[in-house]
């Protein structure tokens, strides 16, 4: 840390580290593979039934892994976590977090949402055959055409029509860590009609 200063971070935001030029994480011991080298042939992975070499599949629910959903369901949907103000879903149910952070979004790239008549901020259901969540529209360049995202942590009974993220994802696990496939779901998003607001 030679060098960096509370100042210079305050000024610039951000501080080189000098680790040197003989930084090399394997250059003693190798990697954790039974050859000690870095592997393009995993015969770990041949063991477990899978394909040795790295290779491209397509999620199961995918415009190339499940062509009929698809043409029901046509965005992926991501469930990661980017809510600033809970902890996965810790904080999620203490109204000063929940008020900081507002409602539900979901983020959806221009050119979906102006194909669906959705406005930045709109109420929308985002829906497939598992279920629907009612979010608030945020149009921009955070996701791609074709993407959708809502966040991960939110409670499904303190949000507008009692159901998150988790009402839209599968129950099926993924084929390397055996963890749940909550990336692996297709959705479609439509706007809602809002009552109109009561004067006052």
């Amino acid at each position: 840390l030679e060098g960096v200063t509370w100042e210079g971070l305050l000024e610039t935001g951000y501080a080189k580290v000098a680790v040197g030029d003989d930084w090399r994480p394997y250059a003693e011991g190798g990697f954790a593979t039974p050859s000690g080298k870095l592997e393009f042939v995993s015969t770990a992975m041949a063991d477990a039934g899978h394909d040795p070499l790295p290779a491209y599949v397509p999620a199961g629910e995918s415009p190339t892994g499940d062509p009929e959903r698809s043409a029901r369901y046509p965005l992926q949907l991501l469930t990661a976590k980017w809510s600033l103000h809970f902890l996965n879903s810790q904080y999620a149910n203490l109204p000063r977090h929940r008020a900081a952070e507002g409602e539900l979004p979901v983020s959806l790239a221009a050119a979906d949402a102006d194909a669906r008549g959705i406005a930045e901020g709109a109420l929308v259901r985002v829906f497939n055959g598992r279920g629907a969540v009612l979010a608030r529209a945020r149009v921009g360049t955070a996701v791609p055409p074709g993407v959708v995202a809502l966040p991960s942590g939110w409670w499904a009974s303190l949000v507008e029509g009692g159901a998150s993220a988790n009402a839209l994802t599968p129950d099926t696990l993924t084929d390397l860590g055996g963890g749940c496939a909550f990336h692996d779901a297709l959705v479609d998003v439509a706007p809602v009609e809002e009552p109109p607001a009561t004067p006052g």
